[in-house]
């Protein structure tokens, strides 16, 4: 389990996506951080860069990914031009380092976990679509009320339902729970290699896993806030749990990928990746 990783000297190492709450949410402290070092694991800030080479040195020594929280995606990923003025800037670089963990992480069962943002990217990744604004869209006839909470994001603001076959109801060992809630946008379509894995009483998709893999899952909301609730805890042990699996596995399998990232001029770029044996002297 997680907690035995802590004494351990090889913790799995965690790539974490960088982000930055807006003021004046933001208190200087990296809570994704904090959450996977408790949880028994060593945190990496990855680099946004162009150079795939960066990341060909750097991705074969993660153990797994956490797509974190942040603005909004550029809704042309996912093939909507609807111009919405609460859409807030795009960050290129970061959509594709993003998109570019999700392939690496869906060509090798390297475990994934993506939070707020992170799961709308697992969604769009695999072939969904987003809500552009909760407060002006509608689903069924349906408003969604305000996910933005006003209340501090380490309080739950809402109920949701989990899915009592899911992995998250598992891990949480409950069929319901209270989270907190700091996001405008939604999964509008799910994509049809996710399954549905929570739900708020309003039928707005809160959780998502990937059925065919060893732990592909995202949360809508932000348990990182939430770590003083044992139940959330869970959600990081778990995750650690299994980036110490594929630790433990040896990652020669990997370790000799180079990626091969070519811009077509389609809404992302067209990734591979390659065995690239090592030379016999």
């Amino acid at each position: 389990m997680a907690k035995e990783h802590q004494n351990s000297h090889h913790k799995p190492v965690i790539g974490i996506v960088p982000t930055k709450l807006p003021a004046p949410y933001d208190d200087g402290i990296d809570r994704y951080e904090l959450a996977v070092r408790a949880a028994g694991a060593k945190p990496y800030l990855l680099p946004v860069t162009d150079d795939v080479g960066a990341y060909e040195t750097i991705f074969p020594h993660m153990d797994g990914f956490l797509l974190t929280g942040g603005k909004d995606i550029d809704p042309v990923r996912y093939g909507d031009t609807e111009d919405d003025p609460s859409v807030t800037d795009h960050l290129p670089g970061r959509e594709e380092l993003e998109h570019l963990i999700l392939c690496y992480s869906d060509e090798f069962d390297v475990p994934l976990m993506g939070i707020c943002r992170g799961m709308q990217m697992l969604n769009i990744f695999y072939g969904g679509s987003l809500h552009l604004d909760l407060t002006t869209q509608q689903n069924l006839n349906t408003q969604f009320a305000d996910h933005f909470q006003k209340t501090p994001f380490d309080q739950p603001s809402h109920h949701v339902s989990l899915e009592p076959s899911g992995r998250i109801a598992r891990i949480l060992q409950t069929d319901s729970t209270q989270v907190n809630s700091m996001h405008h946008q939604g999964i509008l379509e799910l994509a049809p290699e996710l399954r549905a894995a929570a739900y708020d009483d309003q039928g707005l998709i809160e959780a998502v896993e990937h059925p065919d893999k060893p732990f592909t899952i995202g949360v809508q909301w932000h348990p990182e806030f939430l770590g003083t609730r044992s139940s959330m805890n869970l959600l990081f042990e778990r995750f650690v749990d299994a980036c110490q699996e594929e630790a433990d596995r040896k990652h020669e399998k990997r370790a000799n990928i180079a990626i091969d990232r070519i811009h077509t001029g389609f809404v992302w770029p067209q990734v591979s990746f390659i065995d690239r044996q090592p030379k016999i002297q």
